[in-house]
């Protein structure tokens, strides 16, 4: 199983993406289903600030990226940011294992994409990859590993003064 993680790993690193000079100004759209085989898709979200965080069960730094989303789990509730755990390239059995075991610091919206579909449309190859969306589906921005002082500031300088949760 292990070898398998570390074939998927590569693949997914080594993975030909599309070269963008800027971030699309529409967020790709697409439909993956959560835990309980329920479809959801991103126009769900359409009015409201939402955070994707792309990873995998065997990504250290997918964990070490939720251990910043906790820190900044006050902002993320002050601007009323909703967050998309969405892995990539893995099967609904192998996160279900990997959620159970985790403790989060607020409840996520967990997704999984088998097939990887998600890596071609934003563009991406190495992971955590973060994408933040604006109520009306732009991207705001979009990067990798993001420490929560950053995090912080990403918000307060994209929702700040007047996009997010009122008080």
């Amino acid at each position: 199983m292990r070898i398998l993680r570390s074939i998927a790993t590569l693949l997914l690193l080594f993975t030909p993406i599309a070269s963008h000079s800027a971030a699309p100004a529409a967020a790709p759209a697409w439909e993956l289903n959560d835990l309980q085989g329920e479809p959801h898709k991103l126009e769900e979200w359409r009015g409201k600030w939402v955070l994707l965080k792309f990873g995998r069960t065997d990504c250290p730094n997918c964990a070490t990226q939720w251990e910043e989303f906790g820190k900044a789990a006050a902002d993320l509730q002050k601007y009323g940011v909703g967050v998309l755990d969405i892995f990539v390239r893995e099967e609904r059995q192998d996160v279900k294992k990997h959620v159970a075991k985790k403790t989060y610091p607020f409840q996520p919206v967990t997704l999984y994409d088998w097939k990887g579909e998600t890596i071609r449309d934003y563009a991406f190859s190495i992971l955590p990859h973060l994408v933040l969306v604006n109520p009306e589906g732009k991207i705001a921005w979009q990067g990798g590993f993001t420490t929560a002082p950053d995090l912080s500031k990403l918000l307060a300088s994209n929702i700040g003064a007047g996009g997010g949760k009122k008080p």
